[in-house]
């Protein structure tokens, strides 16, 4: 078992031919190192599968706001600053869907009424962006 932060993983270079994260380039310290950690630890040619929280599209410019009331998630992306993270990082696009969080995920019934609020407003806000990307030579 290995436990490491996602931008410094003590593993040997090109030694995997698929990465599949989940819900991570949002929680990372720094996104950045973490997709040079990931393409260092792919093949050529190799595929990274992810998802990850992004703002829908209409509310990009609130993410000042939603930054200081969402503290759980350092980084606030849009599809489109998903889609460019991944193009500067050297990986292309192959196919990619997005689901708004409310039809993902139920509000779990065992939490206060506040809580609950917060699901219901972040869920409305938020969708998940899913992608398949294949690492450039």
């Amino acid at each position: 078992r290995i436990q490491a932060p996602g931008e410094n993983i003590p593993l040997p270079d090109n030694l995997f031919d698929c990465i599949v994260t989940t819900n991570t380039k949002d929680h990372v310290k720094n996104y950045t190192e973490f997709m040079t950690e990931i393409k260092r630890l792919l093949k050529p040619g190799g595929t990274l599968l992810f998802s990850v929280h992004t703002l829908i599209p209409q509310l990009a410019a609130f993410k000042p706001l939603i930054k200081k009331i969402d503290t759980n998630h350092p980084f606030h992306f849009t599809r489109n600053e998903v889609r460019q993270i991944i193009s500067d990082n050297g990986f292309e696009l192959e196919k990619s869907s997005f689901q708004i969080m409310s039809d993902e995920n139920p509000i779990p019934p065992d939490v206060s009424l506040l809580t609950k609020l917060k699901y219901v407003v972040g869920f409305r806000i938020m969708e998940c962006f899913y992608g398949m990307a294949t690492l450039n030579n």
